[in-house]
This record gives C-alpha cells, structure tokens and sequence, in this order.
C-alpha cells in the first residue's frame, strides 16, 4: 500500500487550478514567498508565542481568554483510496481551543470570505470534536480585524471527506501518470 501525503493547502491549490504550486507542495520543493505571506508567516509566529504565554488571544485579533489552547499542532488522518494508495490527510489548525478551531488570517481579506470556504471542515474531520471555526482576521494597513463563524457538524466532516476523494483521486492519477508519486512511508 502506497501511503500519499497530502493537505489542504495542496488540494485547495489543486482545487484552483494553481497545479505547480500543488505539486511543489507535495513535492516538498519551496515556493517563493511574496512579502504578504512573509507577513503573515511573522504574524503566526507572533500570535502563537503570545497564546502560548498567556492562553488569551492577541488584542489585534479582538483579545479574549482561551480555556485549554494548543496552537500549531498537527492532526493527521488515513483515507483509503483503493486497494493500492491511501492518502494521508494533514492539517495544522492555529490553535483549536476545546470545541473551537481558531483560523487566523492576515491581510485585506475579510474573515466571511474564509466561511464558505473548506478549510474548516477539513479540521472538523481532522479535529472532530470541533463544533465552532472562528476566522479571524487582522488588517495590519487599517489596524483593524473582523471575525468570521462557521458552524460545524457531521456533515463538513463528509464534505471535507467527498473534497479528499474527489480531488485526492484526481491529484494520485496525475501524480502516476507523471510519474510523481513518492511514498510516505519511505521518508519517515
């Protein structure tokens, strides 16, 4: 069985037909960062340090008190494909507090454009005992943020799930064919 690694971040830029960044990803090969994702790379940093020391959220993320945070840590999940490949699926949610993921996000985008996206039912099938996504994002030019809710069931489990399949099958078949495939396994 040949285990494939793979993420939101590398289905989403499947997703939106942005194909070399997906397969950089997965190959693990650097991206040129632009100096927004520079930003917001410092941002996380920043942000986590200041949850870790204090369990409240960063005043420029609307502050608060956390109850039990655990930013930055990784979940991971093993989907079978078929009888040959099974992928597993990562994700790294900024910091899930109890029955709350907490997304945070830096730049001019507001947090309702990150609601209707996927991302958080991937961290609900990843993270199940998830109930609430909370985005919230910072605007280091206005100092301003905005918070984003997305409520989670069973059913963003499932539709993170049908994401992976479809998209993960798509991926695997393109991966084969151009002869890409690298097994997990062997790197660990």
């Amino acid at each position: 069985m040949i285990t494939i690694k793979l993420s939101y971040s590398i289905l989403h830029a499947w997703e939106q037909a942005q194909y070399e960044q997906a397969i950089a990803y997965y190959l693990g090969k650097d991206v040129p960062p632009t100096p927004q994702m520079e930003l917001g790379r410092a941002m996380d940093e920043l942000w986590e340090k200041h949850i870790i020391a204090t369990k409240t959220l960063p005043d420029e993320l609307g502050g608060g008190v956390l109850i039990n945070p655990i930013p930055q840590t990784k979940y991971q999940k093993i989907i079978p494909l078929n009888d040959d490949y099974q992928i597993l699926v990562r994700g790294v949610p900024d910091c899930p507090d109890e029955e709350t993921i907490y997304e945070f996000k830096c730049g001019w985008t507001e947090a309702t454009a990150y609601v209707n996206g996927w991302q958080a039912d991937m961290y609900k099938l990843l993270y199940p005992y998830a109930n609430i996504a909370k985005y919230l994002c910072y605007n280091p030019y206005l100092k301003t943020h905005t918070v984003g809710i997305k409520f989670l069931g069973r059913g963003n489990a499932e539709f993170a799930l049908n994401k992976i399949y479809s998209l993960g099958t798509e991926f695997v078949d393109y991966l084969i064919a151009n002869r890409l495939v690298k097994d997990y396994k062997l790197e660990q």
